[in-house]
């Protein structure tokens, strides 16, 4: 899988400094001609680079490193979970737009929209809003996360959520039980997703299929606090009563 070939590349960057493009296929038991496409993808977007015949990192801060390369993968199923929820929206609305890598897929569709009003917690997000002159953004205070440099949470972005009354929010997560409900790997991440869902009419789950097949420590919300899931992902819903009142959405 690309996204866990360029995750190790990177950790294996971390651990030796470099590495030949010979080196990297013999660890990883692929071609040499699949770890150059891996390493073209990685350069294009700065996360490394080719010195004197090896790969070195461009640079260390490994959770932002790990988001750009989730950022990288399954694009188009991404994209097509975005078109979907850009249905959703509709002219005048208040949103909670939540940081993810599906979720910022869902910027460009809000240039179709008049008199938005968007409330962010992501520096990356507000990079691509700041210029749309048909979305009042509002971004939410609080602290850095430690691990997640470009967004806020914590007790001073849940209360920041608290103040606002959006018509829908769009929100990712790290993980989903269809059982027991959305996961994420941090208490503070997980409650800010909370303080957006507590506070809007309408929740819509964007999420893509890998997001099925992890685990994480920290729930966000059962099952019954959600009114929508896109995703990529096939399940079969008659198994799950917990989704009898959700609306499914199936791009594929």
């Amino acid at each position: 899988m690309k996204e866990q070939r360029m995750a190790k590349i990177i950790a294996y960057l971390k651990k030796y400094q470099k590495a030949t493009i010979s080196e990297l296929a013999e660890l990883l038991g692929v071609s040499e001609m699949t770890i150059r496409r891996d390493v073209e993808m990685l350069t294009d977007n700065q996360l490394v680079k080719r010195v004197r015949g090896a790969v070195i990192l461009e640079r260390y801060e490994s959770n932002e490193v790990e988001y750009d390369i989730r950022l990288l993968t399954d694009v188009n199923e991404k994209k097509k979970i975005a078109a979907k929820a850009s249905e959703f929206i509709e002219e005048g609305d208040t949103i909670f737009l939540d940081s993810g890598t599906t979720t910022i897929h869902l910027v460009p569709y809000l240039h179709e929209k008049k008199n938005l009003t968007v409330i962010i917690n992501d520096f990356e997000i507000y990079e691509q809003l700041k210029d749309m002159k048909n979305c009042r953004v509002i971004f939410a205070g609080g602290a850095l996360h430690n691990d997640y440099e470009s967004i806020t949470s914590g007790i001073h972005t849940q209360a920041f959520y608290e103040q606002f009354y959006a018509n829908k929010a769009f929100i990712a997560v790290m993980s989903v039980d269809l059982k027991n409900g959305l996961f994420h790997s941090t208490s503070e991440v997980a409650y800010t997703k909370k303080a957006m869902i507590d506070n809007a009419d309408k929740i819509i789950v964007l999420v893509d299929h890998k997001k099925f097949e992890s685990r994480s420590t920290y729930r966000i919300v059962k099952m019954d606090q959600v009114d929508t899931i896109i995703t990529d992902c096939y399940f079969d819903e008659s198994l799950y009563p917990e989704l009898n009142n959700i609306q499914i959405i199936k791009t594929n």
